[in-house]
């Protein structure tokens, strides 16, 4: 919006850059409003970032995650190479900076800022879902079983019902 409003000649690029940063920086979403998008460029350098501020401006192409992967770097390649695509890394449980969890984020460009956008989903979230999918699956499947079982037993029992009266 900020960026065709630039196009329009209604705002300078920065204006439009600085309101695009400040709208994607209070985005959240999620069970606990807590998961949100973070923007870098291509150098990489952090240009926003809602939960670490102080990467904020920061050359991050030496930032290595606790197994050694040079994330922001991979994210930018992502972006030169497909536009968009899926990273895998560890990082910080959303607000803690103390708790570490391995995460997958999406990454997309936005070529008139250079921009790489990103956000994502740590694997332990996605897991506890999955088995939480898995679990009423099975109840659900449970109990058809279980009801498929009582018609036959009834179906069964009045047959047999049948049966003796004819006899």
């Amino acid at each position: 919006d900020y960026e065709r409003q630039e196009r329009a000649g209604l705002l300078t690029r920065a204006a439009a850059q600085e309101l695009s940063l400040q709208r994607v920086k209070a985005l959240r979403y999620g069970r606990e409003g807590k998961d949100y998008f973070w923007v870098q460029d291509q150098t990489p350098r952090m240009i926003m970032h809602p939960y670490r501020p102080e990467l904020d401006g920061q050359d991050l192409s030496s930032y290595r995650d606790p197994r050694g992967n040079r994330i922001f770097m991979e994210f930018a390649e992502r972006v030169r190479r497909d536009r968009q695509g899926y990273v895998s890394y560890v990082w910080q449980w959303q607000d803690d900076a103390t708790r570490l969890a391995p995460k997958e984020s999406y990454v997309q460009g936005f070529a008139p800022g250079g921009w790489v956008v990103g956000t994502g989903m740590y694997v332990d979230d996605v897991r506890a879902q999955l088995e939480g999918i898995r679990g009423n699956l099975v109840r659900i499947i449970l109990g058809i079983v279980i009801l498929v079982g009582l018609v036959l037993v009834y179906l069964v029992l009045q047959s047999l019902r049948a049966e003796r009266k004819r006899s």
